[in-house]
């Protein structure tokens, strides 16, 4: 065969989409439409407006909590994971007035970890309108401006579905940043209140974090195609939750201090992998 012939023809086969099989695209179609439900339905606007539930349990800002805002020696996998992490960390600033907090960690990822990010370039990702943030800087107490911004993560979530109903490695970005949110705001909730009485306050915390866990396990738990499993972590992930998910469940109105300290020591070791590294 002539050169220029072998050439034509391998950039014929590189220029070639891939095409997965009927089982990959439902199961990547299946998660991608779970999500998008989730948005329209209003339930992650919602969960992220419930983050009023840390102060009325009770509990505070702490900055010693968050994570610190580094990219230094992380690999693909633990960025995602970041990403999620650092953007409870500004909502759990925003919900307690720190607004500076929360504007910092929303400029650090846009900045700092999303062009590190293999995946960086293909999410959607506009920013937050400066209007609103200046209308939360100026009263923190300003509802209507907190649910836009809320609304606003919550139609970026929607876009980066749509996108990653053809795209695993952007799939991959919003399961694992989603996992890193929910293994944050367990460890902000479990460190703050684990020496606190166990209040209706706090019930109804726990309750919030047993929501979340269950959204992430639902959309991961019974994935069949191996390459999808491999790739968005399900056997890591849900070897994690699935423990922390049951014995809340099993808890559900008897929650004790001592729970919550079992829960903090999981929390802890799970965010380990991603902190302090």
């Amino acid at each position: 065969m002539k050169p220029f012939v072998v050439s034509a023809f391998i950039f014929i086969l590189l220029a070639s989409p891939v095409v997965h099989s009927a089982e990959y695209q439902s199961e990547l179609s299946y998660i991608s439409n779970q999500i998008i439900s989730r948005v329209d339905d209003g339930d992650i606007t919602e969960i992220l407006q419930q983050f009023d539930l840390y102060k009325e349990a009770g509990l505070s800002f702490q900055p010693g909590l968050t994570v610190p805002k580094s990219v230094r020696n992380k690999d693909n996998e633990e960025l995602a994971v970041l990403l999620g992490m650092i953007m409870f960390d500004a909502n759990y600033a925003m919900v307690f007035g720190r607004m500076g907090n929360s504007i910092d960690n929303r400029m650090f990822v846009r900045t700092d970890l999303l062009p590190r990010l293999d995946q960086g370039s293909r999410l959607d990702l506009n920013p937050v309108r400066q209007d609103l943030l200046e209308r939360l800087t100026r009263d923190p107490q300003d509802e209507e401006a907190r649910r836009l911004v809320n609304e606003h993560v919550a139609s970026q979530i929607r876009s980066n579905a749509e996108i990653a109903e053809n795209d695993l490695e952007v799939m991959q970005v919003l399961v694992f940043a989603y996992y890193g949110a929910i293994i944050q705001g367990l460890y902000v909730a479990t460190s703050l209140s684990m020496n606190l009485p166990v209040t209706p306050e706090i019930e109804e915390l726990f309750e919030y974090q047993l929501i979340r866990l269950q959204y992430l396990d639902e959309l991961i738990h019974n994935l069949q195609h191996s390459q999808i499993r491999d790739v968005l972590g399900q056997e890591k992930i849900c070897s994690i939750i699935d423990p922390i998910i049951e014995r809340l469940m099993v808890a559900r109105g008897e929650l004790t201090p001592e729970l919550i300290k079992d829960l903090n020591e999981i929390a802890t070791q799970a965010r380990s992998e991603y902190v302090g590294h």
